[in-house]
């Protein structure tokens, strides 16, 4: 296992899904401990694991906060960003998108002008790269949190 999985993962699915209903969005207070008790959000992690996890995940653009206090441990207008929620695979990569359906598009019009005997095959082909759309952007979701674990 790496940092990545054991907590920086585990830090931003709680942010992005527990975050919003337990807390208002603008603010989290940690008890930082001497003794490193565990964290009353997240079981199994300290309060100072989820900090420095905070820090990591701001660091690599995840998450945003608009101020820290160290002395009080309080993250203030805390947030998963827009890049955070694409490697947890909740938004879609706009550029992969986008490239698939222009790949969509252009198949469509070579089908539309092709001959009869070849528009079926075609076309097929135009299916094909709409279903494997969706599968592309959650494989570069995934790739991408891959790669933030390799580094840690």
């Amino acid at each position: 296992m790496t940092v990545w999985h054991d907590i920086d993962e585990r830090v931003l699915l709680w942010l992005a899904h527990e975050a919003p209903a337990s807390f208002p969005p603008w603010a989290l207070n940690l008890t930082i401990r001497p003794d490193d008790t565990t964290s009353e959000e997240i079981p199994g992690l300290t309060d100072r694991q989820v900090d420095q996890a905070l820090l990591r995940l701001e660091s690599y653009g995840l998450v945003d906060f608009r101020e820290r206090s160290q002395s009080i441990g309080c993250f203030n207008t805390l947030r998963v960003t827009a890049l955070g929620h694409r490697v947890l695979g909740v938004w879609p990569d706009l550029e992969h998108i986008a490239a698939i359906d222009a790949l969509r598009l252009a198949l469509q019009a070579v089908a539309d002008g092709a001959p009869l005997e070849e528009r079926s095959t075609l076309r097929r082909a135009v299916g094909i790269a709409g279903e494997l759309g969706g599968a592309i952007v959650a494989s570069t979701a995934a790739g991408t949190a891959g790669k933030l674990g390799d580094n840690l």
